[in-house]
């Protein structure tokens, strides 16, 4: 027994640390993940959802990188290395037979307590027998043995976690057996429709694995489940259901496969089974499942699907059906009631980006999180791995109280390693994330007040007439404060003058140590109060030389006397002594002040120009100083082509996108701007992440520079790297606006605009160029390509119509937009294509079999019935005309709407023997008596002999 609870001892010495080490981990990993999302929040709903992908396989690779990645430590996590099971007491105590005689004390200090005599074991006293302890047999006459068990708490915390993660992944397993059986008791679907619309919606999307298509009776939700044999789920209802409904329902079900959210789904909850305890595993999972709804919607919709429709499917699927009871790890539902309104609100608005996860995206997302997991998963490991824990010797089954007295601070020697307390967890906590407080430094021997970093800042505050410095470098703060008007002397080594009223003083705390100068104004002269480590000394010489070398950190770190120090340098040692002591200048502000101070010389020549571009743009790390400092040039200064490429080298240090557009706005209005530089301006922009921005600088090159061979390259180049919709189509309107008729441009524009992906904005370019550009003669094969890359069938009726629309139109182009419509899936937006061609110029033979192959996609009776008429009413009819409308008519199911059109056949066009069996046969298709009656009463007015 003293054996076992030894090893479960020591088991959750070791594990404990390492799974508090693996939590803490996957805080960090987790957060930074939303993060990450939060910062993507305006990106299309499948690029978050890879994010929270990515952010989940990290946690759980976290356990196997830990092994794997190289091994770092940190202040702090040595507690999280394996510890001997000092919790652990198990003793046994011999009574003895007679009144021992008292031993050597033998003791340690602990914790830094000086060691101390331990008490004195009283021999008579009986030994108390505590909660979980028992009193053994006697094993003698005269010896007795107790045995007390105390489980130390990390045995607890491992069984409460081991408790949860076991029942969180039993709901997870009982879910997926759960689900097998439910598609054993599933029969497999036979009816043609669902399963025809379903292998034509495989083969558009170009999906070619298999997939099972089940149904079940009752009103189950749709469903889908399986990673390597995706399964399904309809109810058996769903036979009645319209071709609409059907094809929303499994386009969105094939969406999910398509997109392994079975499998993303079932990780997340492995990983919540795992961090049961950590909230954010579950918002992690939450998130995801929401994600993955939306991004599905948002796959159908871009397919062609109407939003209104979808939405209203959505609804009636949510009213008329309910949603699986399997946990969510077993099946991947349509719909949930719990999120169909912040869904529905998602998929009926137009302005949300419902672009797909591109590859070029997924691969630098995998890629980094493997780059935060793999330090992380390191972290706190080295020399861990290698430790051999230590384990308690014969001297751990001594009493506690014959070895140590906790209430004193002292312990026994002995070899056994106390358990982690309070104070060593919050030093995990700490340790992994920062790092740990140090004690204060020793006196140090000097500052290194020029070295730019991360501790290094600096605040100059003014109030009136009132100035407050204070700077900081590491362990180093200096703090200033003055008033009144202060005059340096000529060479900045001391204070000559001070107005009265004003005063003077800085104060530098280097460590421990603690340097004071007071200066006041008495008596015509000034008074110097010096003060060292509290201490008031002599100010002398030394004094005098620290108080230059402060002066001089002052100057350089704040800009004080900024210009006067300039105007001196430039006086004293030219251009190259002015250059030399900015280069000392670690405050952005200051230097660009002493920039300003050379820029404002007479008859600067460009050669200086170009150099302080060059320099200031390396030295300056300000987005905003350096940006104010570069426009001023770009204003006021002579530049030449050197000097406007160093120029545009600058602005590219630029980080800030609102900045870095301003800095190549305003080169961008000189009138001397060369093409080379203009080029490499366009290639800057790429690097503007911000679409708004980088959108606003094109349109300013196409206002200051027409397009030409030499920019367009580069110019198309940029646009292609904006990612809104609608800054893409806004720059390409603006192109087509300025090149118009210009069908090179026209041409490199469409093949542009196909990375489009909102209909709507591709439709309104398309639509403004059917009406600037002579589309009879002159439109390219892209037009037509990128109106057929249209998923909306409404934007892509409008494009086509819009073409039509057109009084010259050549039967080419015709017989193209015919061709382009006749893969549209919406019957009332084809027929309006249709009746528009009707209503054109005649039908000649190539657009006469480009109609009818366009016709004969649509479903809708009524529809074809009424273009059908459109072309009797509208087309000069022949036989074969005539003939080819018959020929359609034998697809109307309708009576009422074939006899419509057969009567106005018969009204409008004399049928001959040629026409009249192809007639009588459309005739013989209507069931209702009456109706074939007025057809025929049509045919053969009264009055007329039958023929």
């Amino acid at each position: 027994m003293s054996d076992l609870l030894t090893g479960l001892g020591l088991a959750g010495s070791m594990m404990l640390p390492a799974l508090l080490g693996l939590a803490l981990k996957a805080t960090v990993v987790l957060s930074l993940t939303a993060a990450v999302v939060y910062a993507l929040r305006r990106r299309s709903a499948s690029v978050r959802h890879l994010v929270w992908s990515v952010g989940t396989v990290a946690v759980l690779a976290l356990p196997v990188l830990t092994y794997a990645a190289p091994a770092w430590d940190t202040p702090g996590t040595a507690a999280l290395r394996p510890l001997a099971p000092g919790g652990f007491d198990i003793s046994a105590t011999e009574a003895p037979a007679s009144p021992p005689t008292p031993e050597p004390t033998v003791t340690a200090a602990w914790s830094g307590v000086a060691a101390a005599p331990a008490p004195t074991v009283v021999p008579d006293a009986a030994p108390a027998v505590a909660w979980g302890e028992r009193e053994a047999a006697p094993l003698g006459e005269s010896e007795s043995a107790t045995f007390r068990i105390d489980v130390p708490p990390t045995v607890w915390l491992l069984v409460v976690w081991a408790m949860g993660t076991i029942l969180a992944l039993s709901i997870v397993a009982d879910g997926l057996v759960r689900s097998a059986r439910l598609a054993r008791a599933a029969r497999p679907i036979r009816d043609a429709q669902r399963r025809d619309l379903f292998l034509d919606l495989c083969a558009e999307v170009g999906y070619e694995r298999h997939v099972r298509l089940l149904e079940v009776d009752g009103a189950s939700m749709p469903m889908t489940w399986g990673a390597l044999s995706p399964v399904i789920l309809l109810p058996a209802e769903s036979s009645c259901w319209s071709n609409a409904r059907l094809h929303a329902v499994l386009s969105h079900e094939l969406a999910h496969i398509r997109r392994h959210d079975y499998m993303t789904q079932l990780l997340a909850q492995v990983s919540c089974a795992i961090h049961w305890f950590n909230p954010l595993a579950w918002i992690a999972a939450r998130q995801l499942r929401e994600e993955r709804e939306l991004a599905c919607d948002d796959m159908v919709l871009t397919r062609g699907e109407r939003a209104s429709d979808y939405a209203r499917h959505l609804l009636d699927v949510a009213r008329e059906l309910r949603a699986s009871p399997l946990p969510a790890a077993a099946t991947v539902c349509m719909v949930r009631r719990s999120s169909l309104h912040e869904r529905l609100l998602a998929v009926l608005d137009a302005t949300r980006v419902r672009a797909d996860v591109r590859r070029e995206f997924a691969v630098p997302a995998a890629l980094g999180a493997l780059l935060v997991a793999l330090p992380l998963a390191g972290a706190g490991m080295e020399d861990a791995r290698d430790e051999t824990p230590v384990v308690p010797t014969a001297e751990a089954s001594l009493p506690r109280r014959a070895t140590s007295e906790w209430a004193d601070g002292e312990v026994a020697a002995s070899s056994v390693a106390p358990a982690p307390d309070r104070r060593g967890v919050l030093e995990i906590v700490s340790g992994l994330f920062a790092k740990a407080a140090a004690p204060p430094a020793p006196a140090t021997q000097g500052c290194d007040w020029y070295t730019r970093g991360r501790n290094t800042s600096s605040s100059h505050v003014a109030d009136d007439n009132r100035h407050e410095i204070r700077i900081r470098h590491g362990d180093c703060r200096m703090e200033i404060e003055y008033k009144g008007d202060i005059e340096f002397a000529a060479d900045d080594t001391d204070i000559v003058r001070i107005s009265r009223g004003g005063s003077f003083e800085i104060e530098l705390r280097e460590g421990r140590n603690t340097r004071l100068l007071q200066i006041e104004p008495r008596d015509g002269g000034l008074q110097r109060t010096w003060t060292v480590n509290g201490e008031e000394r002599a100010y002398d010489a030394n004094a005098s030389a620290w108080f230059a070398r402060m002066l001089v950190v002052v100057f350089r770190r704040t800009g004080v006397n900024a210009e006067q120090r300039a105007t001196r340098i430039l006086a004293e040692s030219g251009v190259d002594g002015l250059l030399q002591e900015i280069s000392f200048i670690t405050s952005d502000w200051a230097a660009v002040r002493y920039y300003t101070v050379l820029l404002s010389q007479p008859n600067l020549d460009v050669e200086t120009i170009r150099r302080v571009v060059r320099e200031a743009g390396q030295r300056v790390e300000s987005d905003f100083e350096l940006a104010r400092l570069l426009i001023a040039i770009a204003e006021n200064q002579p530049v030449d082509e050197a000097v406007q490429v160093a120029y545009v080298a600058a602005a590219g240090s630029i980080d800030s996108d609102y900045e870095h557009r301003r800095v190549l706005s305003a080169i961008l209005r000189r009138q001397d701007l060369s093409e080379p530089v203009a080029n490499a301006m366009l290639q800057s922009a790429q690097d503007i992440d911000s679409d708004f921005e980088r959108a606003r600088l094109l349109l300013e090159v196409l206002e200051a520079h027409p397009l030409n061979e030499a920019l367009t390259p580069a110019f198309f180049d940029a646009v292609r790297t904006i990612g809104s919709d609608f800054e893409q189509r806004r720059v390409l309107s603006t192109v087509l606006d300025r090149g118009a008729p210009n069908v090179a441009v026209l041409d490199q524009t469409l093949t542009v605009a196909r990375n489009i992906q909102s209909d709507h904005e591709l439709a309104r370019l398309l639509v403004q160029v059917a009406d600037q550009y002579p589309v009879d003669v002159s439109l390219p094969a892209s037009y037509l390509d990128a109106a057929r890359s249209l998923g909306s069938d409404h934007e892509r009726s409008r494009v086509l119509r819009t073409l039509l629309g057109r009084e010259t139109l050549s039967p080419r182009v015709t017989a193209s937009v015919l061709a382009a419509a006749g893969s549209m899936t919406s019957n009332f937006e084809l027929s309006r294509i249709l009746k528009g061609v009707a209503m054109g110029d005649p039908l000649t033979a190539p657009t006469r079999d480009a109609f009818f192959r366009a016709l004969d996609g649509m479903e809708s009776d009524h529809e074809l019935s009424t273009v059908l008429q459109t072309v009797i009413e509208h087309q000069p009819l022949d036989d074969d005309l005539v003939g080819r409308v018959l020929q359609s008519a034998l697809q109307i199911g309708s009576d009422h709407s074939l006899a419509q059109l057969l009567i106005k056949i018969a009204n409008d066009y004399t049928l001959g023997d040629a026409v009249r069996p192809a007639f009588m046969l459309a005739v013989d298709r209507i069931e209702s008596e009456h109706t074939r009656g007025q057809v025929l009463a049509a045919l053969y007015p009264r009055g007329r002999p039958a023929e």
